[in-house]
């Protein structure tokens, strides 16, 4: 047999065809959901942008209030003069100040201590460590008489001491900067207030907030024009954002640098009338030490040097600013940023060595949705696919599964139908040939008085009768099949007992088992001999018939040579076995024993008669009788069980 039947040849043409659809249905669904991907990826990423855009806004305007809130106490602290630092004034300064006769003058450090400042104190080149905040002994009753109360003195000196014992001169010295205020006389005086650009740079200084501080009398409208002015939206991404950042440090650092400059030259100008010894002091600068916040500057007088410093509480410090902002940054904190760090414009303040951490825009309040992360993978893609996306593909897929399937159920349809017409043909021809050839030999035997005698007449004469009775059932049982697959009734039912049934289909069949020598056994179980049953007579005597028909044919060898038919019943069916004592049927055949021309044309090459079409008709005259017909192995032989229901 050719590999490429005409079966063979329609099967691969159908699976080429449905791998060709199949392959550009897969293309467009793989596109339209990578598309879909996308164009959802572009609206997160736009989202992302906008929420990121909106963080940063909020980051930027809360800079901008505390660095705001700050900068009246940083100026102030920067606009201290050196002279500041000691509980009382000397008699030329408190002269220049105030001629009050010569009495000391207490340091504003110490009648006005800043709420927000835990201790004021220098260090000098030769390891002396003091406090405008703790005088000394003799000075006590001073201080007290000034309204300072022995509780804060107390306190004051138990910090003064931890200062002694934690600081040195010279990592102090090292951690200042080394660039110096200018020095000021009358006459210069008004010329440098108004040329902030000569005074160094704060490196603390970058935000400014929203609100200005009334309070604070050193806060000139032009500060406030310019908080407007600075409070601009930023580019949200590349080199212009972080260029927009650096300017903004540098005009908020250019900010509190005015402010400082005018309260420390308006502390100074009394100062220019004096023979006061010359005095060089540096920018106040903002660092960490030994997890304290400091502002420190150098101070050099005479061939000596010293460091002021101002110990910040920034705990407290650090509650007032958040308080401040948590409505625009919720759940942000301040760390400190060293000096050494690198300088991240958009997070840090202006004023203090601080960065603010917030948290990420998909956790901020009122930011949109952000964009799914890496992780959530579909095929390899960021992204799954949108739900009408999804259905319609889904959609798409069912249609062109069912179409596949319908498809190839037509197609086998159509093969099969194929395939039973060409093994019909091949049966039918064979199993026409012999009856014909005979009833043609033994026709012109007779017509040519070819017989001498009439015992060989009677022989060639029973010989035809045989074979028309042989061809009678061949287009019998054609007919009834095609009959039944048509869909047509199989009969009328009737009512008849077990034993009437039994007499009534048991001649046919004892006349058939007689011509192929075998002798036919009928046993009836007593238990159901006499129960009725309602079913198609007609149908039930065809489906035995055939059976004892195929032991006839294919079992005359057997041992015994015999058939046996039983009929029992088990409550709700009556079972009718059918079983001979020959070869039995072999495991390829048993695969399509019920199918319609299942025999070969070399099948039907052999001595047993037929088509293949008696077990295929009488199972479905079975299940036309709302029955069952099965094949059971015996051994010896083989056995056919038929259930009906009593109805």
């Amino acid at each position: 047999m050719p590999f490429f039947t005409h079966t063979r040849r329609i099967a691969v043409a159908y699976v080429a065809i449905v791998v060709f659809l199949g392959s550009i249905l897969s293309w467009f669904s793989w596109t339209t959901v990578r598309l879909d991907i996308e164009r959802e990826l572009n609206r997160c990423r736009a989202e992302q942008a906008r929420a990121d855009a909106d963080l940063q806004e909020r980051i930027g305007y809360a800079l901008w209030r505390m660095d705001w809130m700050l900068t009246p106490l940083v100026a102030q602290e920067a606009a201290r003069t050196h002279w500041m630092y000691q509980p009382f004034l000397k008699p030329t300064v408190a002269t220049a100040l105030e001629p009050n006769g010569g009495q000391p003058v207490p340091s504003p450090l110490l009648i006005q201590p800043s709420p927000f400042v835990i201790l004021h104190f220098q260090i000098d080149d030769r390891g002396n460590v003091s406090s405008p905040q703790s005088p000394e002994p003799q000075f006590c009753e001073s201080a007290l008489g000034c309204g300072v109360t022995e509780t804060q003195l107390a306190e004051n000196h138990a910090r003064l001491q931890e200062i002694a014992q934690t600081f040195a001169f010279d990592p102090l010295w090292r951690a200042c900067s080394d660039r110096k205020l200018p020095e000021i006389t009358a006459g210069d005086l008004t010329w440098l207030v108004h040329s902030p650009a000569n005074v160094p740079q704060n490196p603390g200084a970058q935000s400014i907030a929203r609100d200005t501080p009334s309070q604070s009398p050193i806060v000139g409208n032009k500060n406030v024009a310019q908080m407007a002015e600075w409070n601009q939206p930023i580019p949200a991404t590349g080199e212009e954002q972080l260029g927009n950042f650096a300017a903004r440090f540098d005009q908020r650092a250019a900010a509190a640098n005015e402010l400082a400059l005018n309260a420390w030259a308006a502390n100074r100008l009394p100062l220019t009338t004096g023979n006061e010894q010359r005095v060089s002091e540096g920018v106040m600068h903002s660092v960490w030490m030994c997890d304290r916040m400091l502002l420190v500057r150098r101070v050099e007088s005479g061939g000596h040097a010293a460091i002021q410093c101002c110990w910040l509480d920034w705990p407290a410090m650090r509650m007032w600013l958040l308080a401040e902002v948590n409505e625009i940054v919720p759940g942000a904190d301040l760390v400190p940023r060293g000096d050494d760090e690198g300088l991240e414009y958009s997070r840090s303040l202006a004023t203090l060595p601080v960065e603010l951490i917030v948290p990420s825009a998909a956790h901020m309040p009122g930011t949109p949705l952000t964009a799914p992360s890496g992780e959530r993978r579909w095929w390899g893609l960021a992204l799954p696919p949108s739900g009408s996306v999804c259905w319609s593909l889904a959609i798409a897929w069912v249609g062109f599964i069912l179409a596949a399937a319908s498809t190839a159920w037509l197609i086998l349809g159509v093969v099969q139908l194929s395939d039973r017409r060409a093994a019909f043909a091949s049966a039918v021809t064979h199993e026409l040939r012999t009856p014909l050839t005979t009833f043609r030999l033994y026709s012109e035997m007779l017509n040519g008085d070819m017989l001498p005698n009439a015992e060989q007449r009677a022989e060639y004469t029973e010989g035809l009768v045989q074979e028309a009775d042989r061809l009678c059932r061949l287009v019998d049982n054609v007919l009834q099949f095609a009959r039944l697959e048509r869909g047509a009734a199989v009969g009328k039912s009737e009512q008849i007992t077990v034993r009437g049934l039994a007499e009534r289909i048991k001649g046919r069949c004892q006349q058939r088992a007689m011509t192929a020598g075998l002798t036919l056994e009928w046993q009836v179980s007593d238990d159901v001999a006499e129960t009725s049953i309602e079913t198609a007579i007609d149908a039930v005597e065809q489906i035995i018939f055939n059976l004892v028909d195929n032991a006839c044919k294919y079992a005359a060898v057997g041992t015994p040579p015999g058939v046996q038919v039983s009929l029992a019943g088990d409550g709700k069916w009556l079972m009718i076995q059918v079983r001979d004592f020959g070869p039995g049927i072999s495991c390829t055949m048993l695969r399509r024993l019920f199918q319609p021309f299942a025999r070969s044309a070399d099948e039907t090459a052999g001595t047993a008669a037929g088509v293949g079409l008696g077990l295929a008709l009488s199972r479905q005259l079975a299940r036309q009788l709302s029955g069952q017909l099965t094949y059971r192995s015996a051994e010896p032989g083989s056995q056919f069980e038929l259930r009906l229901p009593w109805r």
